[in-house]
């Protein structure tokens, strides 16, 4: 699935290099770049799209998922690890499992 959205994201860049006004294709290539988790790249996007045309909605919208899927992907990841006495951290695989659930010994 991954590999259509980075051809599409291809076509979408050859698009705003011919016309980089062309709000539904920087709109397209922010909704791509999501599905990629290039939160950053979408994020600029869909600031662009609002700060050249305020009025239209999908920029805002764009803005939003992109957001809104960014947090939830960081929610979802693991806690990292409660350092070591020294004050290092532990790796995530070796460390007790109370500690990983965040839970004192």
């Amino acid at each position: 699935k991954a590999h259509k959205f980075v051809r599409a994201l291809s076509k979408y860049d050859e698009g705003l290099e011919l016309d980089p006004q062309n709000r539904a294709i920087r709109s397209n290539r922010s909704a791509c770049l999501v599905e990629l988790r290039r939160w950053d790249e979408a994020i600029k996007d869909a600031r662009m799209i609002i700060h050249e045309a305020p009025e239209w909605h999908k920029g805002y919208f764009r803005l939003a998922t992109a957001l809104l899927k960014q947090a939830t992907d960081t929610m979802e990841q693991p806690p990292p690890a409660p350092p070591t006495a020294d004050g290092s951290a532990v790796p995530q695989d070796t460390a007790p499992a109370d500690a990983r659930a965040g839970v004192p010994e």
